[in-house]
């Protein structure tokens, strides 16, 4: 294939998925060096995201599984398949912090009571475990990309045991440590969410503290890490509200939901940071989005406003999170792209191995 130009070889392969990719590293040496470049990650990572193919369901409990996320809409029906955790199974289970350029941020407590968090490639396989985190502290954590520095970030907001005391501290892929301790005055996270990504900032819904009784939108930038307030839209809210994040079609967005009457508006932010740019979308009613009871899957149309449920075909176990991430190459350690075992370095000694914007979208979770 010498008679092919390298640019019509490079533009062929930028379309394939992951898995194929895989498998090209092994054609020759050229192949390999032009699939583990980083011109060339970054180059299938922006064409994968932009035509939103090759994308995943990841459930995780006591075990981990995942589902093709186009066959969901087109078959109503999710495909489950078990796959192989970066981590031993835990007692209390893993859980899923957020899904970034095919990254995914796990965590879990150890049979020694230890609190730890893991950056994994669901698609190479690759992982990389953070620093522990202090044990006597509640954390809520947030993972997301700083595309100014070029590094996956992953900011841990601590509670004392008081729950007096909030401080904000930021892990860097980068140097793989801990920045300094910085005050978080804002009050307690709602409902302990985690964090979530847009538009290259995290966000939690805080308690606006004892003497003013309310709910703030806190927002940590992960350039500049520094926090401010995002405005609320202005609406009225009935008695017995609750909030939740998410991102859909790149945007921020905010559901208030009501228990009671199994009702949902859905509200998103057209223009980050502008409080006149809220737009109420869609309200649902006597419909369930996405997940139930940690045990039902519902997909909504934001189209069609129509839900339809879901089909589960495997073993999801009794309670379950999910993150929807996309098959990338993005690398975990600096330098050679093909260092680090396959399973990852996990929480303890493990034995290593060389060889739709238009549906609910990552980061949606709404209980009712």
């Amino acid at each position: 294939m010498s008679h092919i130009p390298q640019e019509v070889i490079t533009e062929i392969l930028s379309w394939a998925q992951v898995k194929t990719l895989l498998r090209f590293r092994c054609v020759c040496k050229s192949w390999c060096v032009l699939i583990d470049s980083q011109r060339f990650v970054k180059m299938h990572l922006n064409r994968t995201l932009k035509s939103s193919s090759d994308q995943k369901l990841l459930l995780s409990g006591h075990i981990l599984n995942s589902a093709d996320f186009d066959s969901i809409f087109e078959t109503n029906i999710a495909k489950i398949e078990q796959i192989d955790p970066p981590v031993r199974c835990l007692p209390t289970g893993i859980q899923v912090i957020g899904c970034c350029n095919g990254l995914v941020c796990l965590t879990g407590t150890s049979y020694k009571h230890k609190t730890s968090v893991m950056l994994w490639n669901p698609s190479t396989r690759k992982s990389k475990e953070l620093p522990h985190l202090d044990e006597c502290i509640t954390h809520y954590l947030g993972f997301g990309y700083d595309a100014v520095h070029d590094d996956y970030k992953v900011a841990s907001i601590m509670q004392s045991e008081d729950a007096l005391h909030t401080t904000l501290r930021v892990y860097s892929s980068r140097s793989n440590t801990f920045g300094k301790v910085q005050e978080f005055p804002y009050g307690s996270v709602i409902n302990g969410a985690d964090g979530v990504f847009a538009v290259g900032v995290l966000h939690w819904i805080v308690s606006s503290g004892l003497d003013e009784p309310g709910k703030w939108i806190v927002a940590f930038n992960l350039a500049t890490e520094t926090t401010q307030l995002v405005p609320q839209p202005d609406c009225r809210l009935k008695k017995g509200f609750k909030s939740n994040l998410a991102v859909l079609e790149g945007n921020l967005s905010l559901i208030y939901y009501y228990r009671e009457k199994y009702t949902a508006d859905i509200w998103i932010m057209k223009d980050y940071g502008k409080k006149e740019s809220w737009e109420k979308i869609a309200s649902i009613r006597n419909q369930i989005l996405l997940e139930k009871n940690d045990e039902d899957l519902v997909c909504y149309d934001l189209e069609e406003k129509s839900a339809k449920s879901v089909e589960l075909q495997g073993d999801l176990g009794l309670y379950f999170q999910y993150g929807v991430y996309s098959g990338s190459l993005v690398q975990l350690n600096s330098g050679d792209p093909t260092k680090g075992d396959d399973r990852g370095p996990g929480f303890g000694k493990q034995k290593k191995n060389r060889k739709r914007d238009n549906f609910l979208s990552t980061g949606f979770k709404l209980v009712l």
